[in-house]
């Protein structure tokens, strides 16, 4: 938030042009434009998080919805706040095809020695995001553990309840990706995966509404508008990402394809066993 408030209280001593050119219209229907959103969404990514504390929350039916649309909400506008200081603090010429734009604001804003030293106060803070996906992500590795008896070694907690076998499992995969590919091949993979699970999530809300099962008190603001509209916007994503990024896109296609088969041969392991109990 400082850095977004002294970026507009600066006078950039520049020509200065945020509003859409009209030949850069054209670039929303590009292939482009799309796969960028894989790009953007990871700013947004956290806007679920709270979901997965759904199960140690107090009245979640009433706290997990404002708790999603509070979060958004401040996300989206610290966000907005920020682009719109990169854009108005730095020629956009000095902007395209940079990848840390935010040393080139900075140094704009503060000058070149403050700038530096910015960039590394950015890079510091970018742990706080991985410290909370820390506390986060492992609650989903847990509850696949406790769902499925063949993985229920990621469901162990140690005296203070942490999970930490599927701390450590996230832990593991993390290094692996870091270690096997180049940073931009893993955001794609992550975020075309990322794109096919909320695709089915937010799908499977017609699925419950068809088979009119119980939902315990959560509806969904505007269905079925709501729905449809995030499902065709995530699937023209999800599309471009495979027609420009195949490798990326198999690659995430056969991650989902594993975790299915999986599950599907969990839950038989289970049924069966639960069978054997019976009998």
């Amino acid at each position: 938030m400082c850095f977004i408030l002294a970026g507009l209280f600066h006078t950039p001593n520049h020509e200065i042009s945020i509003t859409p050119q009209p030949t850069s219209m054209s670039e929303i229907f590009s292939a482009g434009f799309w796969v960028s959103l894989i790009y953007v969404s990871y700013a947004y990514s956290g806007w679920n998080a709270a979901s997965y504390l759904a199960g140690d929350m107090q009245n979640p039916q009433k706290n997990l919805p404002k708790a999603l649309l509070l979060g958004t909400f401040i996300v989206t506008v610290i966000y907005v706040l920020l682009n719109f200081v990169f854009l108005y603090s730095a020629p956009m010429t000095e902007l395209t095809g940079v990848l840390e734009i935010g040393h080139v604001s900075a140094a704009h804003i503060f000058g070149e020695t403050i700038g530096k030293m910015m960039s590394i106060i950015i890079a510091f803070l970018l742990l706080s995001s991985i410290s909370a996906m820390i506390m986060a992500g492992p609650r989903i590795i847990k509850s696949m553990g406790e769902d499925l008896p063949m993985l229920s070694v990621l469901a162990k907690t140690n005296k203070h309840h942490v999970p930490y076998m599927a701390v450590i499992t996230q832990s593991c995969i993390t290094v692996v990706l870091i270690l096997t590919a180049q940073f931009e091949a893993v955001l794609t993979f992550v975020g075309f995966s990322l794109s096919i699970f909320t695709f089915l999530t937010v799908s499977s809300v017609f699925i419950l509404r068809a088979k009119k099962l119980n939902t315990e008190g959560y509806k969904t603001w505007g269905y079925p508008v709501t729905p449809i509209s995030f499902l065709l916007l995530n699937a023209f994503t999800i599309y471009f990402v495979f027609k420009q990024k195949p490798t990326e896109s198999l690659l995430g296609l056969l991650n989902v394809a594993i975790g299915g088969l999986i599950y599907f041969i969990g839950k038989k392991v289970s049924e069966k066993k639960q069978a054997n109990e019976l009998c």
